[in-house]
């Protein structure tokens, strides 16, 4: 019996794919470990901060100019309806401790008004005996 080996495109693909990244990964790894590699890096951060900076810059002006608010101004406001929101809930809270005050006064002042009245009616008593006491023939003297 004779056995024929049939291409198998799947198996060549693999084969070139793996000396490739062997390859691949080998040269890579020698030029990212370089100091030119690492100056090259340096360089193109530099680049990108100062872009953003200039990009950053312009559209800031472009909101100003355009009478629009930006980021930081946004910011800004929202800060300041935070504090405000904090006294307003501040103040809330005080009006409700004023009240809490006011609804324990009344309660006293209702009881004094209550005690007022019974002292008046025993002192209203006590001047009806009086008087009753006066008009009352003087058998004692």
């Amino acid at each position: 019996m004779n056995e024929q080996k049939v291409f198998d495109p799947f198996l060549a693909w693999k084969e070139m794919y793996d000396k490739a990244e062997s390859y691949m990964g080998k040269m890579l790894g020698e030029t990212m470990s370089s100091e030119d590699f690492s100056k090259w890096m340096g360089s193109v951060l530099n680049f990108n901060l100062q872009l953003q900076k200039i990009i950053k810059e312009t559209a800031e002006r472009t909101l100003w100019q355009a009478n629009m608010p930006s980021k930081e101004d946004v910011a800004n406001v929202a800060s300041l309806v935070i504090n405000v929101e904090e006294k307003v809930e501040d103040m809330g809270d005080l009006l409700e401790e004023q009240q809490d005050h006011a609804n324990g006064m009344k309660k006293e002042i209702t009881k004094l008004k209550s005690d007022i009245k019974r002292l008046e009616g025993k002192i209203d008593k006590l001047l009806a005996l009086l008087e009753k006491e006066e008009r009352m023939p003087n058998s004692e003297q």
